[in-house]
């Protein structure tokens, strides 16, 4: 049984709803108490030199920056935030996707041990990752639009 099998097999303990996408990767849904939809990836690959499991948790399309938005100051005042929270949240990193200005979160592990061991910590981590994610979220999308609240305001002014 693999890495990511085992994973599954706790899930389903667990009753929890997930995406078995392929052979070395689930998706796992959440509702946070502020993100509405939290969707981890979760991608499991076998190192046999190492006799462990690489785990790599993604986030995907947090959100977008919008597009009047990527070529100004507010994508840099985007990075800023992702600088602050990057430091405050040593277990993952906050990220925009440059092909298409998504925000992203991600999360790498190294899963050592038998299989009990390894499925709990990458199931730890997954929980963290969607802790980390819900309590973020807020600061993010007042990054985001706050600038567009303020380029209102000028406009109106100036009007």
């Amino acid at each position: 049984m693999s890495c990511k099998d085992d994973f599954c097999a706790l899930l389903d303990k667990g009753d929890y709803k997930y995406e078995d996408i392929d052979d070395s990767h689930v998706a796992l849904r959440f509702t946070g108490s502020k993100a509405r939809d939290i969707t981890i990836h979760i991608y499991f690959e076998k190192d046999e030199k190492l006799n462990c499991e690489l785990v790599a948790l993604r986030c995907y399309s947090f959100s977008i920056i919008p597009y009047n938005k990527s070529a100004t100051l507010g994508r840099a005042k985007v990075i800023e935030k992702f600088n602050e929270l990057n430091s405050r949240y040593r277990w993952v990193r906050f990220f925009v996707d440059n092909d298409d200005d998504c925000v992203c979160v991600a999360a790498d592990c190294v899963a050592i041990g038998g299989e009990e061991p390894i499925k709990l910590t990458v199931f730890q981590r997954v929980m963290r990752l969607a802790h980390i994610y819900d309590e973020a979220y807020p600061q993010i999308m007042r990054t985001i639009w706050s600038e567009e609240t303020e380029n209102n305001q000028e406009v109106k002014q100036d009007g």
